[in-house]
């Protein structure tokens, strides 16, 4: 009698077990999925800041060696077009770009960038905005797995010479 309480305790155990691990599968698979999408998004925060940082210092030297907003342009797009994607990173895009006051629009297949992404950051400075696309690697029924992410970046323009 003692050795089947035994085995009725021991196979208890088991089935609590499985039955846990049948929980504990899709939450682990959800927080992966977060995971990857907050690493995108950091990956998408840090491109900005790179690409506001090439639109900055970007000179023309066919203009004394000074900025203007079409060679900041085409830094900015230059690293955004080396940015080596992942499997979960789909699509980058050069968004929107603001040089020294004056807009400078790049269309995006990903939508328009939010308001807050097309605000002057004022005289001397460049703000890049840039569109990442990423997909959660463990789709869930009823749920989209795309998520586009803007970031936006805002530096001082070093390539114009100092005002008088």
């Amino acid at each position: 009698m003692h050795q089947s309480a035994r085995r009725r305790t021991c196979g208890q155990s088991i089935i609590e077990t499985v039955v846990g691990i049948i929980f504990m599968i899709p939450i682990v698979l959800f927080l992966f999925d977060v995971a990857v999408l907050v690493l995108a998004n950091t990956a998408n925060d840090n491109l900005a800041k790179q690409a506001a940082r090439a639109a900055a210092s970007a000179v023309d030297p066919n203009n004394a060696n000074q900025g203007t907003a079409t060679v900041g342009q085409a830094a900015a797009q230059n690293t955004v077009n080396h940015f080596a994607t992942s499997g979960f990173i789909d699509n980058v895009q050069f968004a929107y770009m603001v040089y020294n006051g004056s807009a400078v629009t790049v269309s995006s297949a990903l939508g328009t960038p939010p308001a807050l992404a097309t605000n002057d950051p004022g005289t001397g400075n460049v703000a890049v905005t840039i569109a990442m696309e990423a997909r959660a690697p463990v789709p869930f029924p009823g749920f989209n797995t795309q998520r586009v992410f803007w970031a936006r970046a805002v530096e001082p323009i070093v390539a114009l010479p100092p005002a008088p």
